[in-house]
C-alpha cells in the first residue's frame, strides 16, 4: 500500500510549532490500555507538572527557552484520542493525563470552552487570549467516524478535506494559523512536507496579547548592563517601573514578582536568582510544589522594579525530547499503535517541532506558539527588583495557576 503522511500543527501566543509523523504498525493493537497507575490530574495540574519537566530537559547552557506546554499537550491529546495499548501508556506518562477516558475528554472540553473563548477576543477586551484546534484530512484518507467526532466535540476542533498533493492543502493550514495567531507564525507547512502520503495533519494554535496593568513609562528605559554570568556582561534596553505596588516575595534563593494583565486574569510571575550565576540553583528546585508555595507567599511590597525589554524566538524537535521523556514507541514504525485513529492504515511519529516568540516591551506582551504532529502510514495509503541577570518567567492563568507559557532569559539580545 502507498505511504501517508500525518500531521498536527499548533500555535500559540509564543511563536511555536510542533511536526510530528504517525506511521501505522503492521498489527495494531485493538484493546485500548491505561496505566491506571498514573494518578488523575485535573489540565492544569497535569500541563504544569509536563511544563516543568519540559523545561529540564528543553533548556540548553547559555540559550533562552521559551514554549507553549498547553499547545504541546493539546496537540498530543488530540493524538492521544487515537493511540491504545503501550503507545497510549507512554504519552500517557509524559503528559499526566488521566486513565479515565470519560473525566479526561470532560476536562478537556471544559478546559476548552473557558480557555479564553472559542474565538478571539474582540478589541474591546483588556487582552487577547485564543485557542484554536482543527483536522486536515487529505482527500485519500479516512480516519475512524469515531476519532473524528472525539476530536469535534471534546477538542472543539475544525475538520476539513485538502488536497496534500499539490501545495493547496499547505497553503490553506498556513492561511488558518496565520489568522488564528496574528500573523506571528507565517509558514507552518512548508508546501515541501506535504505530498500523496500525507494523510492528516492536526493542528493547535494559542495566542495571547495583553497590556500591563501598570506600565513602564517608555521615557525610563534606558541602556544598562545584563549579566550573562560573573563575567560576561551585555547592554540591553532596560525598563523602569518606579516603585509600584506588587505581589512581591523573596527567600533566600531568589526574588519574585507577579505583573498583571489588565482584565485580571493572566499575570506574568518573574522568577529572579540572588545571585548572578544563580539560575541553576533556581531551576532545581522548580517544582510544582515550590512554584505553588513561591506564588502563595507573594505579599504587595514594592519600590522598583527593572526588566529588559526582549523580543525571543525558539525551536525544538519534540520527537528528540519528547523520546527523552520517555515517549518511544509512538515514535517507532514497527511497534507504534494509533489503531483508534485508523486501523487500516496503521500510523507511527515521525518528527515533531515546535517553534515560538514572545515579545516584552513596555505596555505589555505578546506571543504565539504552534504545535504539530505529521504522521506517515507504513503500508496503505531588596525590595527593589532588577532582572539585570538571566531568570524564569511564566506566564499563567490567574484563576487556576495554570502555566500558558514559560521560558528563561540568559542574553536578552539573543
Amino acid at each position: 500500500m502507498s505511504k501517508r503522511k500525518i500531521c498536527v500543527i499548533a500555535a500559540a501566543s509564543v511563536l511555536s510549532i510542533i511536526i510530528i509523523v504517525l506511521i501505522t504498525s503492521d498489527t495494531p493493537n485493538d484493546s485500548i490500555i491505561r496505566n491506571s497507575s498514573i494518578l488523575p490530574n485535573d489540565i492544569a495540574n497535569a500541563n504544569n507538572k509536563f511544563a516543568l519537566d519540559f523545561y529540564s530537559f528543553a533548556k540548553e547552557d547559555g540559550k533562552n527557552v521559551f514554549f507553549s506546554p498547553i499547545s504541546i499537550m493539546t496537540a498530543f491529546a488530540i493524538a492521544y484520542e487515537g493511540a491504545n495499548g503501550i503507545t497510549a501508556d507512554e504519552i500517557q506518562q509524559v503528559f499526566k493525563f488521566t486513565s479515565d477516558e470519560q473525566e479526561r475528554k470532560k476536562e478537556f472540553r471544559s478546559f476548552l470552552n473557558n480557555f479564553g473563548n472559542s474565538g478571539i477576543l474582540g478589541s474591546d477586551s483588556e487582552y487577547t487570549l485564543h485557542m484554536a484546534n482543527a483536522l486536515w484530512i487529505a482527500n485519500h484518507f479516512e480516519p475512524k467516524k469515531e476519532y473524528i467526532d472525539t476530536a469535534k466535540t471534546y477538542y472543539d476542533s475544525r475538520v476539513d478535506k485538502v488536497d496534500f498533493v499539490t501545495d493547496s492543502g499547505a497553503n490553506t493550514i498556513n492561511d488558518w494559523i496565520k489568522s488564528q495567531t496574528q500573523n506571528k507564525i507565517d509558514e507552518l507547512i512548508k508546501p515541501d512536507d506535504t505530498d500523496e502520503m500525507t494523510a492528516l495533519i492536526i493542528t493547535n494554535a494559542i495566542y495571547f496579547k495583553g497590556d500591563w496593568v501598570r506600565q513602564f513609562n517608555p521615557s525610563f528605559t534606558q541602556k544598562a548592563n545584563f549579566h550573562i554570568n560573573e563575567t560576561e556582561t551585555v547592554r540591553v534596553e532596560m525598563m523602569d517601573l518606579d516603585k509600584p505596588i506588587l505581589n512581591y516575595a523573596e527567600n533566600d534563593l531568589l526574588q519574585m514578582i507577579q505583573l498583571p494583565y489588565k482584565g485580571d486574569q493572566v499575570s506574568m510571575l518573574v522568577l529572579l536568582p540572588k545571585e548572578i550565576d544563580g539560575l541553576d540553583a533556581l531551576e532545581k528546585e522548580m517544582t510544582v510544589e515550590n512554584i505553588t508555595l513561591w506564588r502563595d507567599s507573594l505579599e504587595e511590597k514594592m519600590s522598583g522594579v527593572y526588566l529588559p525589554k526582549f523580543t525571543t524566538e525558539t525551536e525544538y524537535d519534540l520527537k528528540k525530547i519528547l523520546f527523552t521523556m520517555g515517549i518511544h514507541v509512538a515514535f517507532d514504525s514497527n511497534t507504534a499503535d494509533f489503531s483508534g485513529i485508523s486501523e487500516r492504515d496503521p500510523i507511527f511519529i515521525d518528527s515533531a517541532i515546535h517553534k515560538t516568540f514572545v515579545s516584552v516591551d513596555e505596555k505589555g506582551t505578546e506571543a504565539a506558539a504552534a504545535t504539530g504532529i505529521n504522521a506517515r502510514l507504513q503500508s496503505g495509503p531588596p525590595n527593589t527588583f532588577r532582572a539585570d541577570h538571566p531568570f524564569v518567567f511564566i506566564i499563567q492563568d490567574d484563576s487556576n495557576g495554570n502555566i500558558l507559557f514559560m521560558g528563561r532569559v540568559v542574553n536578552p539580545l539573543q
